[in-house]
């Protein structure tokens, strides 16, 4: 192999793990949390023949964005039964921190075990 031919190999190489840095950077924990289980233990074929067809960061970035909405559409609806309003807010802001955290928490253990861990 010419030195040309290491050099260009190596310069692929690095963008292309430049390119995937940046890609991780832009997913939230759900993404993370989904590209980052075990392939053997959680759906071993799915898991490899997406990384074989190129198309497993793209996978990632689908079940990241559908558990943001999730999400979102559950806190709201959680928000809303619960009564945590603006005028919560506005009264006794210590409450509404504390209630919104809670409300997040459930939310999100329900979109892992929904969309990421199922």
């Amino acid at each position: 192999m010419s030195r040309f031919a290491q050099k260009s190999d190596a310069s692929s190489l690095l963008r292309l793990q430049a390119q995937r840095k940046a890609h991780e950077r832009s997913l939230t924990v759900f993404g993370l949390g989904y590209g980052s289980l075990s392939p053997d233990a959680h759906r071993p074929i799915l898991f490899s023949n997406l990384l074989f067809s190129g198309k497993l960061d793209q996978h990632v970035a689908e079940i990241d964005r559908a558990c943001i909405e999730r999400m979102d559409l559950l806190t709201r609806q959680m928000a809303d039964r619960e009564d945590v309003t603006e005028a919560l807010k506005a009264a006794d802001q210590f409450e509404w921190v504390r209630r919104m955290s809670s409300i997040r928490n459930c939310a999100e253990e329900i979109v892992l075990n929904e969309l990421v861990y199922d």
